[in-house]
C-alpha cells in the first residue's frame, strides 16, 4: 500500500477511533486449539469474537494502539500484508476481510501467495470483499479499479468471477454473496452487498 493510503488510513483512525459497525458474525466457526491469523485486523473488531489464538496484524499503528485498550485476546503486531513476518506453513486460518479491495493487484496477488505460504496444509481462509452491487460501487458509476470515498481510501469493488481468479490457488469449498440494506440518512437505506468465500489450501 502507498505511503498516501497509509496515511489516509492513520487520519482516519485518528479522527473517528473504531471505525465501522460489522463484527465477526460467526459465518465460519474456529476452535478454541487454532492458530488464527486476522489480517488488517485495524481495532480489532472482528478478531474479538472469534475462538482461538489469534494473532491480528495492521500497517496502522493507530489502529493496533486501540486494539491493545479493547481487545484482551489478540496478540496485535504492525506488519505488511503483502510481506508477512511468519514462517511458513504457520496458520490454522488466515482470515482476511476487506483488506483485498484496499490493494492494487499487485499487492493482491502477493498478499495471496503470502497467505498461501503462511498457511498450514489443509488450512483455511476466510475472505471478505465488497461487491459491484454494493450502491457506493453504482453511485461511482466508475470502472472497477479503485474508487475513492470522502476520506481519500481507496476502494476496489468485486464480481465473484474476479474474486474466483484472485483465489485460483485455493480450493474454494463456498462462495456467497450477502446483501443487506443500510439506513443513511432520513428514510433513506442503501444496498449493501459483499462477497464471501471459504477455502481451503490446496
Amino acid at each position: 500500500m502507498n505511503r498516501a493510503q497509509k496515511k489516509a488510513w492513520e487520519k482516519a483512525y485518528t479522527l473517528h477511533g473504531r471505525l465501522w459497525s460489522r463484527v465477526h458474525d460467526k459465518w465460519f466457526e474456529t476452535s478454541d486449539g487454532d492458530l488464527i491469523l486476522d489480517m488488517g485486523c485495524g481495532t480489532g473488531k472482528s478478531s474479538e469474537q472469534m475462538k482461538g489464538r489469534i494473532i491480528a496484524i495492521d500497517f496502522s499503528r493507530k489502529a493496533l494502539n486501540i486494539a491493545r485498550g479493547q481487545v484482551r485476546k489478540i496478540n496485535p503486531i504492525c506488519a505488511d500484508a503483502c510481506y508477512l513476518p511468519f514462517a511458513e506453513s504457520s496458520f490454522d486460518l488466515v482470515r482476511a476481510s476487506f483488506i483485498l479491495g484496499h490493494l492494487n493487484r499487485e499487492e493482491q496477488e502477493r498478499t495471496i501467495n503470502e497467505i498461501h505460504r503462511v498457511m498450514k496444509n489443509e488450512g483455511a481462509g476466510a475472505f471478505e470483499v465488497f461487491s459491484t452491487n454494493d450502491y457506493r460501487f453504482q453511485k461511482a458509476r466508475s470502472s472497477v479499479s479503485s474508487p475513492m470515498n470522502k476520506n481519500e481510501i481507496s476502494h476496489q469493488f468485486f464480481t465473484a468471477d474476479q474474486l474466483k481468479d484472485l483465489l485460483s490457488g485455493f480450493r474454494i469449498k463456498n462462495m456467497n454473496i450477502i446483501e443487506w440494506r443500510q439506513k443513511a440518512g432520513e428514510a433513506k437505506k442503501m444496498n449493501r452487498s459483499i462477497i464471501r468465500a471459504f477455502v481451503m489450501k490446496k
